[in-house]
């Protein structure tokens, strides 16, 4: 979704409140991002995650033009207007890509590595 995020209708909901980004760019952006975090771990389920992660981003079924995020039911449960709510996510995109960006530049390395540590509880898994 960091790649040139854009508002579209959802599949799901009646409403615009999903978002579509760039493929190609997003993966790679989280496949470099997830690189550096296993490299800033030795935890086994963290590392197994990241692999899990990378050879589903890789296969080509799951590869198109665009990605498409579905949080309609999240927006729904925050209780607020929900095409505002998704387009302050989108809004946020560009902000949250720099930060992993930088990440990736090793600009990040205690963030990083408290991710690793918590990163159960960071993802709410």
């Amino acid at each position: 979704m960091s790649a040139s995020p854009a508002r579209v209708h959802s599949v799901i909901w009646d409403h615009e409140i999903a978002i579509v980004g760039d493929f190609a760019k997003g993966s790679s952006r989280l496949t470099a991002l997830l690189d550096v975090i296993a490299q800033s771990t030795k935890k086994k389920d963290l590392l197994a995650a990241i692999e899990e992660t990378k050879a589903f981003l890789a296969k080509k079924e799951h590869q198109g033009k665009y990605a498409l995020l579905e949080a309609g039911e999240t927006y729904d449960m925050s209780g607020g207007e929900l095409v505002d709510a998704c387009e302050s996510g989108r809004k946020e995109l560009p902000t949250l890509a720099t930060k992993v960006d930088a990440a990736i530049a090793g600009e990040q390395g205690e963030r990083i590595k408290s991710l690793a540590r918590k990163w159960e509880t960071t993802l709410g898994l």
